[in-house]
């Protein structure tokens, strides 16, 4: 992940995770696929479809797999690189923003300015790109990389 992917990844965490845990809960709680009934069961279905409702859901189900691992390998990524940011300021403002919280609403919070809480959100960012420059992560791409430690 590039350095912008990581602020988009930072910025959309907060739902992200709620979407997960909301998938998790769908799975353990799923009732299962239904055919249609009665007359519409007959008819025929437009051209470039398939008819059969269950191969429509399995495929519908499918692409939303693809989008659930790509959710879960971006949480993971900042998951991982978390344990790096040792700075007590850059762990609150880090605390707030996985939270979906504005850098208003953290400034307040952590009584900091708007552009102390951007300060911190750079060097964030910029440990960890650098965690994961340093521990080569897979299937996931590479940002630039720097040589000034975060702290």
């Amino acid at each position: 992940m590039n350095k912008e992917q990581i602020a988009n990844t930072l910025k959309d965490y907060h739902w992200m995770v709620a979407t997960l845990a909301d998938k998790r809960n769908m799975m353990i709680t799923s009732a299962g696929l239904v055919a249609k009934g009665g007359i519409e069961s007959s008819l025929p279905s437009g051209q470039g479809q398939h008819s059969d409702p269950v191969f429509n859901e399995v495929t519908r189900r499918e692409k939303q797999n693809k989008f659930t691992r790509q959710l879960e390998e971006k949480v993971l990524y900042i998951q991982q690189a978390v344990e790096e940011i040792d700075n007590p300021k850059d762990q609150a403002v880090l605390h707030y923003l996985l939270l979906g919280k504005s850098y208003m609403e953290i400034a307040i919070r952590l009584d900091l300015s708007k552009d102390e809480v951007r300060w911190c959100r750079k060097r964030i960012i910029k440990a960890i790109s650098e965690h994961h420059d340093s521990h080569n992560s897979p299937n996931v791409d590479k940002g630039e990389k720097t040589s000034v430690k975060c702290g």
